[in-house]
């Protein structure tokens, strides 16, 4: 019986992939755990799960197959990451407590992040004062 997945950019999706109007890669389902280039870093994104990229196929979003450290911060597996154009973290659940602005946020908090790295918002208001 032949794959159904279909393979670009050294990627194995499921089925079917979406362009944007510039034949890029919009988003897909993953057949396998990627690996995405993230400046000099790679990481890795979790199969069975939908990826999107930016319209100049830099990665934009995906579910982490691992926990991930990025810019000083631990995202948790399994869990959703996504980003700004210029390759910032835009939001992401936290794999461990985490002081960020001086607030110390615990293990499972999703933040968002402005562009310079500050905390804008979180679910379930999870972030001790600090000094607790």
């Amino acid at each position: 019986m032949p794959s159904s997945n279909i393979s670009a950019n050294n990627i194995k999706y499921k089925n079917e992939i979406e362009f944007y109007k510039n034949s890029r890669i919009r988003a897909g389902t993953l057949a396998e755990d990627a690996y995405v280039n993230l400046g000099d870093k790679k990481i890795k994104i979790k199969a069975g799960e939908t990826i999107y990229f930016f319209d100049d196929d830099l990665f934009a979003a995906g579910t982490l197959a691992e926990n991930t450290m990025i810019s000083g911060i631990k995202f948790r597996a399994n869990t959703w990451l996504s980003f700004y154009h210029d390759r910032k973290v835009y939001q992401g659940t936290l794999a461990k407590h985490t002081n960020i602005e001086g607030k110390l946020f615990k293990a499972g908090t999703e933040i968002e992040l402005d562009k310079k790295g500050n905390v804008v918002t979180r679910k379930n208001n999870m972030h001790y004062q600090s000094g607790d």
